[in-house]
């Protein structure tokens, strides 16, 4: 567990670990699902299923409403999937879950789609989350904390910045350099340099350097600049952090099409809708196209996760009461969400 405090900590929490949904009614464990993305064909929803901090890596198929599971070996733990573009393989997150010195690293790894092929490749000591595969498959970027350390009271991991790895020779790139508080999962553009992501809490913004965590010196100054907008697209080293969308406030959370026409994002839709409520923040999602933004949803609750189809044409959300939320999927086009029932159960792929 990732402890911290404060609604800051709790949005960082948020962005940089799971979050969970019920996968069924009356589940005597505590099961969820997070980290939606579509396969290449938009047949096949990917996720997290986690169970008591124990997690592998679920995929529900759409059209026949099956529920299957990559199980990693007995010790370890697996997450936040993301295929590559032509589908073959999956990029996902291992860690060794029960030796203490080594629970708090994560490793970028890589398999087969049929669960073949395992291969981890990173190997430092840092804690890593969310890979996505670039689009001619040479690379994964990744969001990968500077501070791990735990104490007897809690976990820490923060200072994140954005990286990606040769999945050949095993190095890894930094490409960000301003020590976020809380991170989002970061793609490519079709360019495969150029790359897309949300992150909040930066020590390094501009002139601005805070060296106290605790400290709001430089995070106050891009709220008052930029009023809570945290989309950035990027090239390695770039120091700018203006944002690459303003919309209203909170937009956060970017998916991204194959071709880079289509941007998915959640914003906070209180002002928009003349909501004065301060304390029930109520978030929907909107898709760039273009200079055109549609809103796409009215939900009226906290849009959990997300995740845009490769083609642009379908999207996929966790939303509803935080103690029932559910999982929808949608034409981008718009209309109604259909709400999807998971299966109790996942048939092991491996």
């Amino acid at each position: 567990m990732i402890r911290a405090g404060g609604s800051m900590a709790w949005l960082g929490l948020l962005l940089a670990t799971c979050l969970f949904l019920p996968l069924s009614a009356g589940a005597q464990t505590a099961v969820g699902i997070s980290r939606l993305g579509f396969s290449p064909d938009s047949t096949r929803l990917i996720f997290n299923l986690c169970r008591q901090q124990q997690c592998e890596i679920a995929v529900y198929h759409r059209h026949n409403r099956t529920l299957h599971s990559y199980r990693p070996a007995v010790g370890q733990s697996w997450s936040t999937g993301s295929y590559s573009a032509d589908g073959a393989k999956i990029a996902f997150i291992s860690n060794d879950a029960v030796a203490e010195e080594r629970s708090l690293w994560r490793q970028v790894s890589i398999m087969n789609a049929d669960g073949s092929g395992v291969r981890i490749i990173t190997d430092s000591r840092h804690y890593k989350i969310n890979p996505s595969f670039s689009h001619d498959m040479k690379k994964i970027i990744y969001a990968r904390a500077g501070v791990t350390r735990r104490t007897e009271q809690r976990d820490w991991i923060g200072d994140w910045d954005i990286y990606e790895v040769d999945i050949v020779t095993g190095h890894e790139r930094q490409l960000t350099d301003h020590q976020f508080f809380s991170m989002d999962r970061p793609y490519y553009l079709p360019d495969d340099r150029r790359f897309l992501f949300s992150a909040d809490g930066m020590r390094k913004f501009g002139e601005i350097r805070t060296l106290n965590p605790v400290k709001q010196e430089a995070p106050k100054a891009y709220r008052d600049r930029y009023r809570g907008n945290h989309i950035y697209i990027k090239e390695p080293g770039d120091p700018d952090l203006s944002p690459a969308l303003i919309h209203g406030a909170a937009t956060t959370r970017p998916r991204i099409s194959a071709d880079g026409t289509r941007i998915l994002f959640t914003a906070r839709t209180n002002e928009l809708d003349n909501n004065p409520d301060r304390v029930n923040y109520r978030y929907d999602l909107f898709l760039k196209e273009g200079e055109d933004i549609r809103r796409l949803t009215k939900s009226g609750h906290y849009i959990l996760d997300s995740a845009l189809s490769a083609d642009g044409r379908l999207l996929a959300f966790i939303s509803g009461e935080p103690s029932r939320p559910k999982l929808f999927v949608m034409s981008a086009e718009g209309g109604a969400p259909e709400g999807i029932d998971l299966p109790a159960s996942a048939t092991a792929i491996n």
